[in-house]
């Protein structure tokens, strides 16, 4: 009869152990070169904060934890230019800071070249009323729309935006239509000329251009859609990115899809956001 022969971890092997395997898991790291510019006037803004900011594995106070924050930070020189290094990984969060404008965060992996793009701040303005937009598919395959001028969550006779279409799967594809007098437009990234944050960006909603329908392609690098309401005479935006995707426990609900929106109640195309200090 063979016999089974258990060792047993001496006491500190295990904090070696798990030593060990962090360094596995965060090893890497790089450098990230690029630049600080005004968003308007591509001018290099001089002086700017860029901090790389990290989240997760880490040794606190002698123990192994997860949420170990770690960050470093530089200005930019004469060019707006800047050399940031972090520690381990394959990307990071570069935060920007600068006085007089809007702060700006976006995910980078070494060797990117990252041209960061600073919206400058407009005081004494009033915020619009802005929040989360949902939309989604119930287990019966009913869907369910938003309304901008309610805040809530409504059916196709009172919603602004409506999916006629939402695949089940957390990463498929959602197409919404405008219902009554409204319209869609969507503006991918690119033109936008920003990675992230593409609702500080963009400050009026376009005169013309709008369609029935927007596709939103989780495949693809997001951007902004604008929205003019069902009564033809207000508008609203919301932010797509790939991450945009919710699976929600509610009971009876497949597919929740929740979106970053700002609504001008006052009937002009104004949409201006500002990020909170």
């Amino acid at each position: 009869m063979s016999r089974i022969t258990r060792h047993r971890a001496a006491p500190g092997s295990l904090a070696t152990l798990a030593t060990a395997a962090l360094v596995t898991a965060t090893a890497c790291g790089g450098t990230i070169h690029g630049t600080v510019r005004d968003f308007e006037t591509g001018e290099p803004i001089v002086g700017a904060t860029v901090t790389a900011v990290q989240h997760g594995w880490g040794i606190s106070n002698g123990q192994l934890v997860w949420d170990k924050d770690r960050s470093d930070s530089t200005t930019t020189d004469l060019g707006g230019a800047f050399s940031i290094e972090f520690r381990s990984g394959s990307s990071v969060k570069l935060r920007a800071r600068s006085g007089g404008y809007q702060r700006f965060e976006a995910f980078y992996g070494h060797d990117d070249r990252a041209a960061l793009r600073l919206k400058r701040r407009v005081e004494g303005v009033r915020a619009l009323p802005s929040g989360f937009l949902r939309v989604g598919l119930r287990d019966d395959g009913t869907t369910y729309g938003w309304d901008f001028s309610s805040a809530e969550i409504a059916g196709a006779e009172d919603a602004d935006i409506f999916p006629v279409s939402v695949e089940p799967d957390k990463r498929g594809r959602v197409s919404l239509r405008a219902l009554g007098e409204g319209g869609v437009r969507f503006v991918p990234k690119q033109e936008l000329g920003v990675d992230d944050f593409f609702l500080v960006f963009t400050d009026e909603a376009p005169a013309d251009g709008y369609s029935d329908t927007v596709v939103l392609d989780f495949e693809s690098g997001g951007g902004i859609v604008f929205v003019r309401t069902r009564d033809g005479g207000h508008f609203a935006k919301f932010s797509f990115t790939p991450s945009a995707f919710a699976q929600v426990s509610e009971p009876g609900v497949t597919r929740d899809l929740s979106l970053h929106y700002v609504y001008n109640p006052d009937g002009s195309r104004n949409l201006l956001y500002q990020m909170p200090e």
